[in-house]
């Protein structure tokens, strides 16, 4: 009876998570069609994939519009709803297994970037009497520029 529950329970959870691919792939894209497993492997191979730190269980080919992220699939724009939740579920390992051989050392990440992006500031923010907050940078407190 136990073992029972447990897959009644893993069946409805494998088709909630396919459920919502379904969904997710349907609302960021504007085109989709209907796949299956090996349909998806075939296309998976055509490009190369990469990650970041901070969506880890993601992949992206930004130059030729493919994403694997959130539960969308899309190759070139293209959304890709995969047929049954079996299916999806096997998408899903063979993605990981991927992921976990790819991107070991992958250094990219979107928090790096933003971070490389935004100009050092050094200096303060002030409250003024009126209570407007100001940044005041430490060459306008010394009057020089700052090496």
């Amino acid at each position: 009876m136990i073992v029972l529950a447990i897959l009644i329970l893993a069946l409805l959870l494998i088709t909630i998570d396919w459920m919502i691919h379904l969904s997710m792939t349907l609302d960021g894209s504007i085109k989709s069609g209907w796949a299956s497993y090996s349909t998806f492997i075939k296309w998976f191979h055509n490009y190369e994939w990469k990650g970041d730190n901070v969506f880890r269980g993601s992949l992206w080919n930004r130059e030729m519009k493919c994403t694997y992220h959130a539960g969308i699939i899309k190759f070139e724009d293209v959304g890709m709803k995969i047929n049954d939740p079996f299916s999806y579920f096997l998408v899903r390992i063979y993605t990981r297994k991927y992921i976990k051989n790819h991107n070991k050392n992958n250094v990219f990440s979107f928090q790096n970037e933003l971070i490389k992006r935004k100009p050092k500031r050094e200096g303060y923010n002030v409250s003024l009497p009126s209570g407007e907050v100001i940044y005041v940078s430490m060459e306008e407190i010394y009057g020089k520029v700052l090496e």
